[in-house]
């Protein structure tokens, strides 16, 4: 819920934590310029950048007064500072339980994940993968799960609600609703 009566409330505050991952983005459709040292890395970046900032324009622009951002993809410094707005905290570099982490103490009140992407073994995900390619599959009660869906039950329990998941074509609401009543518990 929204610390305050209504929408620009004196004293009012929405913290949003913005989770970015890279192989759901637009534009990307095969993994090698996802990993650095690939003649398309650089690209790929810039489209992860591009994304992140029309999502923290968004947030803004529907009542954000904060927003941290978490680099969630590999080694987590892709995104590029200097590129980033201005207006968002950037959080780079691995954590234990890295993709949402940093969110654990800090109060937010929603959570948006931009980039993410099908789950392992999902038959048409171009990316298809859950944190590692080492994973064939990852279930949650026995239902299919993408990582969109392992994040939002992590920050679920931590009272934090997924308001908004973007990526790529495999990512739609008809593959995430058994996953989506996992994270809310409807």
């Amino acid at each position: 819920p929204w610390r305050g009566a209504e929408r620009g409330a004196e004293g009012a505050t929405l913290k949003v934590y913005l989770s970015v991952d890279m192989e759901g983005v637009a534009g990307i459709s095969h993994g090698k310029p996802t990993f650095r040292g690939d003649s398309g890395y650089a690209a790929s970046v810039e489209l992860m950048v591009g994304e992140a900032n029309a999502a923290i324009d968004g947030a803004f622009e529907g009542g954000a007064t904060e927003l941290s951002v978490n680099d969630s993809h590999g080694a987590m410094y892709n995104l590029t500072p200097d590129a980033l707005d201005p207006r968002a905290r950037l959080i780079q570099g691995t954590k234990p339980y890295s993709m949402v982490e940093a969110a654990q103490d800090a109060g937010f009140d929603v959570a948006l994940f931009v980039g993410y992407h099908a789950r392992a073994g999902h038959p048409r995900g171009v990316i298809s993968h859950t944190y590692t390619t080492r994973i064939t599959l990852a279930e949650i009660d026995g239902v299919p799960a993408p990582e969109a869906a392992v994040n939002g039950l992590f920050l679920g329990a931590l009272g934090v609600p997924v308001g908004m998941v973007s990526g790529d074509d495999a990512l739609g609401l008809g593959e995430l609703q058994a996953d989506l009543a996992i994270m809310t518990g409807h």
